[in-house]
């Protein structure tokens, strides 16, 4: 039963501002508990947002399930968006969130259609519920968290032998070709350093991010620490102070070159790294999906491009 009157503008806004509030407090009560990108921020909170929405604002007798569908979607939209600023947060966290918060959203509203379907004295009506319960202690424990370690690794082919394509590695780098859609969403380097390919030697790159676009900004470096180095062969270990340390820990990263034909090498970048964010359903797929276009960028826009490209 709705206890708020029905067609209450202010009441709405009251119950916004009372929710924006529950969802800061929320995220700062697990972020005090080292529990901040675990499943109970993206699942559990805006899948209580979303409940409460429904039924604590007030709506129109007439309106339709569509419609009412779109009203709790617009306002979770906002309420996320509006507490995201009190808790400084950018928006890249948001961009590679907002799914995963529309996507539980959508099954807050299904919860709903089925309690007023079956009624809640019907074991159906809490299948749901338990589900988004178990799926949002995901990271909460050592138990329940899956193996975040992963490898991508990406191939290619090139018309550059071996000696040049370490010759390259060496030069400045500039990064100025078109990026995949996925890439695009995360500051680019402000600075690169140069480094010989010799065991100890470090390639920095500065990052700054400016979370609110021109304001709220992160500043720190990824530093490439060259490890074994050979002919054929680079492998490194990476220190990360910079905004990409928020969603994976970077442990490092494995050239192989293998010459198959007169001026051609098989390039082979592989990078290694742990996801800092929960779900695996959501998180893993994607940050393995941008990985790879990076490395696949890296390897096009360093060793591919012209001489002068890099001078």
């Amino acid at each position: 039963m709705r206890i708020l009157k029905k067609n209450d503008t202010a009441t709405f806004w009251v119950v916004s501002a009372t929710l924006i509030g529950f969802f800061v407090l929320s995220a700062r009560f697990l972020m005090h508990e080292g529990k901040f990108h675990t499943g109970l921020l993206y699942i559990a909170v805006p899948y209580v947002l979303s409940l409460a929405l429904y039924y604590l604002t007030p709506y129109k007798p007439a309106q339709t399930w569509g419609r009412r569908f779109w009203n709790n979607f617009r306002s979770c939209l906002i309420i996320i968006l509006a507490s995201s600023i009190f808790l400084m947060e950018g928006y890249v966290c948001l961009i590679m969130a907002l799914p995963l918060f529309l996507i539980v959203v959508v099954l807050a509203f299904i919860t709903a259609y089925i309690w007023n379907c079956f009624g809640n004295r019907s074991p159906k009506s809490y299948v749901l519920p338990i589900i988004i319960f178990l799926a949002s202690l995901e990271g909460t424990t050592p138990d329940l968290t899956f193996n975040r370690y992963n490898e991508v690794s990406y191939s290619q082919v090139v018309n550059i032998d071996v000696d040049t394509l370490r010759d390259k590695l060496q030069k400045p780098i500039e990064f100025n070709g078109k990026r995949h859609w996925i890439l695009s969403v995360f500051p680019m380097p402000t600075y690169v350093g140069t480094a010989q390919l010799n065991e100890g030697e470090v390639r920095k790159y500065d990052f700054v991010y400016h979370r609110w676009f021109v304001t709220n900004t992160k500043v720190g470096s990824l530093n490439v620490v060259f490890k074994d180095v050979d002919r054929n062969r680079i492998k490194t270990t990476i220190k990360d102070s910079s905004y990409i340390s928020g969603y994976m820990k970077l442990h490092g990263t494995e050239f192989s070159f293998e010459a198959v034909g007169e001026n051609q090498t098989k390039v082979t970048l592989s990078v290694s790294f742990d996801r800092n964010l929960d779900p695996l359903w959501y998180y893993q797929p994607l940050e393995r999906f941008a990985v790879k276009k990076g490395v696949e960028y890296f390897i096009n826009e360093v060793l591919t491009v012209p001489p002068e490209g890099n001078l």
